[in-house]
């Protein structure tokens, strides 16, 4: 096990059959193609790499280390193999940590075409050709080639006319077939999210938005447009451009007006009750005001003086003598 001081720890999705190997690219975020970010790649699949900083909720007052960073280590051993002893092991002490996520490369392949629709809509091209037109679009390219054909194919077959020629396939992209792509990825998520239950679920999220000031929820109508539009929302804000998600919910003919004026009159309401609240308190603010005004002009209130009391000789008293003995 080869290990120092620059080792990084990369926490991989547990798969069958992965690959022990595996090259670092730089490609471009579909969300803005002019901005990269390392992946990884094997022969089958693409990773996307996301650094854990690891924020501290305790502050200064949890233990650093005298650099400020966080006391941290990981533990490794090497397995087993074939009933040997396990290998040597080893202790990194605080070492970055990436986690990984597969990354589906359908999302990167739509957004170049959808940035470049003149050069990838107008004829049927082979995979290569569709290779070789990213190599002109991109000045760093190396990712280009470094991505396996197979995942290129994969991709473009599900967002593509494709036909079959001579052993060889075309592919043609078609705008409507992505849309149906998008789709599956949406109504899977909205699937996900009611099928949760609990306090800290999306699903409690989205309805803890809906409560009117007497704390009722609307009608399951409204809920279920909300998770449907947090649905697109997380699916084509986290790759596409906002004139893909107004297309979409063009294509796909969906009706939020109900849930807009939901919204809308829940925010009047709220605005109206905090305006009352603000002059409530506005007033009782004056008349405390006002009062120790008063108060003050009149130099203040005088201290109120106790009544003395007599004292009276035991015997003496007004009732004494009706607890007297009678005179015989």
């Amino acid at each position: 096990m080869l290990v120092d001081a620059s080792t990084k720890v990369i926490l991989l999705p547990a798969a069958q059959n992965v690959s022990k190997s595996y090259k670092l690219i730089r490609m471009p975020i579909p969300k803005d193609l002019t901005q990269y970010k390392p992946y990884l790649v094997d022969e089958q699949r693409i990773y996307e790499l996301s650094q854990v900083k690891g924020v501290n909720p305790y502050g200064e007052k949890a233990v650093l280390l005298k650099n400020g960073n966080a006391v941290k280590s990981y533990i490794f051993e090497s397995p087993k193999e074939d009933g040997a002893e396990a290998g040597t092991g080893a202790v990194l002490q605080s070492s970055s940590l990436t986690v990984s996520n597969t990354f589906n490369f359908v999302y990167l392949v739509l957004s170049i075409v959808l940035n470049h629709e003149d050069t990838f809509t107008k004829n049927y091209i082979t995979v290569h050709d569709f290779i070789d037109k990213l190599s002109s679009i991109f000045p760093q390219n190396e990712w280009i080639d470094t991505v396996p054909v197979k995942v290129y194919t994969d991709a473009l077959s599900l967002i593509s006319d494709e036909i079959e020629e001579n052993d060889e396939f075309f592919y043609k992209f078609n705008k409507t077939r992505s849309l149906e792509w998008i789709k599956v990825k949406v109504e899977a998520l909205n699937q996900y999210i009611h099928s949760q239950s609990g306090d800290y679920t999306i699903y409690s999220h989205i309805k803890s938005k809906l409560y009117d000031h007497n704390g009722v929820l609307p009608k399951q109508e409204i809920i279920d447009l909300l998770s449907l539009h947090y649905s697109i929302d997380f699916i084509i804000d986290s790759y596409l451009t906002t004139q893909f998600k107004h297309d979409y919910i063009k294509h796909f003919n969906y009706d939020f007006q109900p849930l807009d004026t939901y919204l809308a009159n829940l925010s009047t309401t709220k605005k109206k009750l905090q305006a009352i609240e603000d002059n409530m308190n506005a007033i009782v603010q004056s008349t405390a005001n006002a009062t120790s005004g008063k108060k003050s002009a009149k130099g203040g209130a005088k201290p109120v003086k106790k009544k003395e009391i007599k004292k009276v000789a035991i015997g003496k008293g007004a009732l004494d003598g009706f607890f007297k003995r009678a005179a015989k």
